[in-house]
């Protein structure tokens, strides 16, 4: 199992919850790692505004559960964009939720034991282990954020874009009616 590759569904090693993704798909659409909403069942927390990746992987207790997030951003036209992925960490006891700040391309969970979590960015691409400790962890309470990292990007070429598209189908328009009009004169005149 990979990013790539996942269940819908993943229970924990002590049956007791399942993490449950809806609408799953790959995030590009051309091969990329999968991307999808999550839920914790029984109790129901229902992360809809949030996207997650996979595989996540449970702690050896099964109070913990590591997760790849994807962050969220909205360019100048307020389309959302998944660029890269923070690791989140689901403490189920203690019902309450971590974000590392760290950034990834594309995160592979390989262990999550004693309290340390150990994978690879880009497994695929120039992998790169890394690690990181439930100890250094900023809690808050389990879905208390609606939505991991959201920046407005506004993008110099995207904006000076907004004003010149208006002008360029103008003229184009304007252009056409000369054309068609010139048209309809010599055609008359035949």
């Amino acid at each position: 199992m990979d990013a790539w590759d996942f269940p819908e569904s993943f229970r924990a090693p002590d049956q007791r919850v399942t993490l449950r993704y809806s609408n799953l798909r790959e995030i590009s659409g051309w091969g990329g790692p999968l991307i999808g909403a999550l839920r914790i069942e029984p109790s129901e927390i229902d992360f809809a505004a949030r996207r997650f990746g996979g595989p996540p992987v449970w702690s050896e207790d099964a109070r913990y559960v590591a997760i790849p997030e994807w962050a969220q951003t909205h360019d100048a036209f307020g389309a959302d964009h998944f660029s890269w992925q923070v690791l989140t960490i689901f403490d189920l006891q203690e019902m309450r939720e971590a974000t590392r700040a760290d950034k990834f391309s594309v995160i592979q969970i390989e262990a999550f034991q004693a309290g340390a979590i150990r994978g690879v960015d880009s497994p695929r691409h120039q992998p790169r282990a890394f690690s990181a400790s439930i100890e250094n962890s900023d809690w808050r309470a389990l879905g208390a954020r609606q939505t991991p990292v959201v920046r407005a990007i506004p993008m110099p070429q995207q904006i000076a874009g907004c004003a010149v598209l208006p002008i360029v189908v103008g003229i184009l328009t304007i252009y056409g009616v000369i054309y068609r009009v010139g048209n309809w004169i010599r055609d008359k005149d035949e």
